[in-house]
């Protein structure tokens, strides 16, 4: 995670002082420099803003539609919180790109040709440059709550385990203070220099409090990918085993759809270090504009995942109304309560089968606490939509009478 706007070692990004008395021939604009800064800067703005708007009308349908369903499914303070607290972060962000872009411009003005001699190529004050600062730290603070809910979700789905609790708290804290130091050190970037010897140790620490900061964003993102990617697989096989056939449950392709996008997370976080500590040390244009489209992608993730799993548009979401109303895997309660009736095989179940239930109500239940979905009510046909939090509208039969046992199915 390097600085935007500016390379030590980028001819292009070198600082350029304006002379203080230019004359009307000196005073044209440079046609290379108002290329770089259409290059470099206005057309990436461009493309970050399509994402903002992108991001807006995610955030305005979520909050809208939690709103709307308040009564039914009341919204957790977390999830509400995290989308508000990301959605400002990134408006900040976003406004001192603005700021940047017409800074750049601005100095160009006639009566600007004038202006201080320690006025750099991006139209202020660089590398000493206080806006520059502050979207480094909006930066570093919206990774940060994309790996907490990274972490949270991976918590949520295993089970809430205490020792696990325990784990996400902290791992959480520890990337919260290697981010602070990140940020401490950066302001020998960013800030005037100093002569103190704490200056000194920060400037020697800048390189590898980054590195670090890579590892334990990189950590947690696989940690929290893989959890929710075993439970998928324990899901699956016991899934398959009792159905003797490829499962279609909401619940598995739901957890299908948080698996890919992880992935997709993390391969972005990966792509991001890599262009900036390789790349962009020699001021490739790959690297000067990646953060107009990494930070939008990683401030919408959370927000992304909610709506790509309520609107159904991922490939690994089958349609199950007509599956489940069919009765693919139903299970009947005898009127017995010492027996567990099957509709499907006209057998009793087996301790594992019945341990599997359980444990498939479970995974449901931990499913439901991502994302939260308006709630529906039974039907005449006896089909009973349960509300869910990460089914995105999957309706499954919870209480279907059998026309011939007449057992509740």
């Amino acid at each position: 995670m390097e600085c935007k706007g500016y390379d030590e070692t980028d001819s292009e990004v070198t600082p350029h002082l304006m002379a203080s008395n230019v004359s009307a021939g000196d005073a044209q604009i440079p046609f290379s420099q108002i290329s770089t800064i259409v290059r470099d800067r206005a057309f990436p703005l461009l493309a970050e803003t399509f994402l903002f708007a992108l991001y807006s009308v995610l955030t305005a349908y979520f909050v809208s539609k939690r709103w709307m369903d308040r009564k039914i499914n009341p919204l957790p303070p977390f999830v509400l919180w995290m989308t508000l607290t990301m959605f400002v972060l990134f408006l900040g962000y976003w406004s001192i790109d603005v700021y940047l872009l017409w800074a750049e411009v601005y100095k160009f003005l006639p009566q600007q040709q004038t202006g201080r001699k320690d006025i750099y190529y991006d139209g202020i004050f660089m590398p000493w440059s206080v806006p520059l600062y502050v979207q480094s730290i909006l930066q570093l603070i919206l990774v940060l709550l994309g790996d907490v809910v990274s972490l949270w979700r991976g918590y949520v789905i295993s089970g809430k385990s205490p020792w696990l609790k325990k784990l996400v708290v902290g791992t959480v804290v520890l990337e919260s203070l290697v981010y602070l130091w990140v940020c401490i050190s950066w302001s020998t970037y960013y800030l005037p220099t100093s002569d103190s010897g704490f200056y000194y140790v920060l400037l020697r620490s800048r390189r590898p409090v980054v590195y670090l900061s890579y590892a334990v964003t990189g950590i947690a993102q696989i940690a929290s990918t893989l959890v929710i990617a075993f439970k998928a697989w324990v899901y699956w096989k016991n899934f398959r085993r009792v159905a003797n056939k490829s499962p279609t449950h909401g619940s598995l392709a739901i957890l299908a759809i948080v698996i890919e996008t992880g992935v997709t997370y993390l391969l972005l976080l990966v792509w991001f270090a890599t262009i900036n500590d390789f790349i962009g040390r020699h001021g490739a244009i790959v690297a000067i504009t990646s953060s107009y489209y990494f930070t939008p992608l990683v401030a919408m993730y959370p927000t992304l995942v909610v709506v790509l799993v309520s609107t159904r548009k991922s490939v690994l979401e089958p349609s199950n109304k007509v599956g489940a109303a069919s009765g693919d895997l139903r299970f009947a309660a005898s009127s017995r309560p010492s027996e567990d009736h099957c509709s499907r095989c006209s057998g009793h179940m087996r301790p594992y089968d019945l341990g599997h239930r359980r444990k498939t109500a479970d995974l449901e239940q931990a499913v439901d606490m991502i994302v939260i979905l308006p709630g529906e009510h039974t039907g005449a046909s006896g089909i009973d939509s349960s509300p869910s939090l990460l089914k995105a509208g999957t309706t499954t039969v919870t209480s279907v009478r059998d026309e011939h046992t007449g057992n509740i199915v």
